[in-house]
């Protein structure tokens, strides 16, 4: 990647980040000149002269967009009284551009909207213009720039609060939807047939090849793709990370029972060795970040957590189960997904129980913020070896024979209240877990 690529895609990452970390609490915000002035103060009192200078340029770069606004309001017109909507999407990361991507379209098409995607060809993300044959797409560099002052106009495109969790300065979610809302209201109102997000067969052709050539004795109708989010991906801290050494007895329990297994890694992922039946892909690839979209489509179903890849694996309806949940809310949403939460503890050392903690917000005030949750001595403790196992075993069995949730798991869901994202999930708790930990609950 040449100097003005780079370039090019700091900018534009730089433009469509419509949210800020407030600080001191690390807190995902509003992009308002009130945060914005709040952050100057805050790293000026701590002489970080470099940051007050970023958001001093967001401040200005702020103000050219709305000024714009005001002088594209005829055009902002026609777009409203249009069958057209844009969707507000910060594609720095893959999770939040594929999750972004997927609520913005389902949420304009439940405004009976179809939905115009900017994404600049200088970047990684503009690549779902050759796997994606319904959406519409614009990868023009110049059309990109162009188009800002009508993707960040809340009057004409689905806000960036619909599919993301931010927060005022009394820790209460800004915006009037639930991610998960959108996504149970979309599935039972909008036509199942209706494929958004349906591959192109240059793309699938391109695919067979390359799995054909390169894993010829693998089944893909029969593989188990993988994830661990381990604390060598990025500097954060451990609140969605998990262990590797947690999961091998569920990878063994996979390949002794006739199954393939692919797990995602990334260049500082440690490496495992199994039979021929286990795999690895390394994600900072970018011809593997191009075929894990196919792989996750393909595969029989997805061992995740809340990270990058399970936003792809919602995007794509792929069967998942979501470990080591520590969020406001989770990927997995359809009926024969499962979910496991951390469990958390409080300074005394005491496990919480979990349907007080969703139901008193605890999730919105500390799910984004390590800062806060240290201040305030909570500590999380991550899902053990036979939790996975479990949890992975129920999934199988599941899948494979459609079962429905049982009372204890229903009357979880039950017991929450409607202010929260896990009200309006059609998945269900682990089993084992639930009564492993019923005391929690």
């Amino acid at each position: 990647m040449n100097f003005f690529t780079k370039l090019f895609n700091s900018f534009f990452e730089y433009l469509n980040k419509s949210y800020i970390l407030l600080h001191p609490e690390n807190l995902p915000s509003e992009l308002s000149y009130k945060n914005l002035f709040k952050n100057i103060s805050w790293f000026y009192k701590k002489k970080q002269l470099i940051f007050v200078l970023n958001y001093i340029s967001k401040i200005f770069i702020k103000l050219f967009l709305d000024i714009l606004k005001l002088i594209y309001f005829p055009i902002v017109i026609i777009f409203y009284i249009s069958n057209y909507r844009f969707v507000q999407i910060d594609y720095s990361q893959i999770g939040t551009f594929c999750h972004q991507l997927e609520i913005g379209i389902k949420y304009n098409l439940l405004k009976k909207k179809k939905s115009i995607i900017f994404i600049p060809k200088t970047h990684s993300r503009s690549v779902i213009k050759k796997i994606f044959k319904n959406l519409i797409i614009y990868d023009n560099i110049i059309l990109n720039i162009l188009a800002q002052p009508l993707i960040q106009n809340d009057l004409i495109s689905s806000n960036i609060t619909n599919a993301e969790y931010l927060y005022d300065e009394e820790n209460k979610k800004v915006g009037d939807f639930f991610p998960t809302q959108i996504v149970k209201t979309f599935n039972k109102n909008i036509d199942p047939n209706l494929k958004i997000f349906q591959f192109k067969e240059k793309y699938l052709s391109e695919m067979h090849r390359f799995f054909d050539d390169c894993y010829s004795k693998l089944n893909l109708s029969n593989t188990i793709v993988l994830h661990v989010r381990d604390n060598k991906f990025i500097a954060s801290s451990n609140l969605r990370s998990g262990t590797l050494k947690n999961y091998i007895k569920t990878i063994n329990f996979l390949i002794d029972n006739g199954y393939s297994v692919i797990r995602l890694t990334h260049n500082k992922s440690e490496k495992l060795k199994f039979n021929e039946q286990y795999h690895e892909l390394n994600t900072n690839e970018k011809f593997n970040q191009y075929c894990q979209y196919f792989l996750l489509q393909k595969c029989k179903g997805f061992i995740c957590c809340h990270s990058g890849p399970g936003a792809i694996g919602s995007l794509l309806d792929t069967p998942m189960l979501a470990v080591n949940i520590f969020y406001p809310y989770t990927f997995v949403t359809k009926k024969n997904d499962i979910f496991v939460f951390k469990k958390i503890k409080d300074k005394e050392g005491q496990y919480l129980n979990f349907v007080k903690l969703i139901n008193n917000n605890f999730y919105d005030i500390y799910g984004s913020s390590y800062y806060n949750m240290k201040k305030n001595g909570y500590s999380v403790v991550e899902n053990s070896e036979d939790e996975i196992l479990e949890a992975t075993k129920e999934f199988l069995k599941i899948n494979d024979n459609h079962e429905e949730m049982n009372e204890k798991q229903k009357k979880f869901l039950n017991d929450l209240g409607y202010e929260t994202s896990y009200k309006f999930l059609d998945s269900r708790i682990s089993k084992y877990f639930l009564e492993k930990n019923k005391h929690l609950f």
